[in-house]
């Protein structure tokens, strides 16, 4: 089995569609083959999860992010950034 890694824009998060399970805050994500693997090796879309009903009727959420195999594509040469905290979040979104 194939183990991936993606990366979330967490500010295009619909915080709506947060919500309180048993043991925390959660959200849905669906992940979106693409048809063509994209320039760092992304081979797929990170959407959030809408229902049914939303589906049928065209709703559309933005990409949040991007799903690669681990250790294929571009990883920008292994430089990871440290992204600083926003101060509009919520208090209670623990991210």
């Amino acid at each position: 089995m194939a183990n991936f890694t993606a990366k979330i824009d967490v500010n295009k998060i619909d915080k709506s569609r947060l919500f309180k399970g048993k043991d925390g805050l959660y959200l849905d994500l669906v992940f979106v083959e693409t048809k063509s693997v994209g320039q760092y090796g992304d081979t797929h879309l990170v959407k959030q999860s809408i229902s049914k009903e939303e589906r049928e009727s065209g709703v559309q959420l933005p990409i949040i992010g991007n799903l690669r195999p681990m250790g294929g594509g571009n990883t920008g040469g292994g430089q990871r950034q440290t992204p600083k905290p926003s101060s509009d979040w919520d208090s209670d979104i623990p991210f």
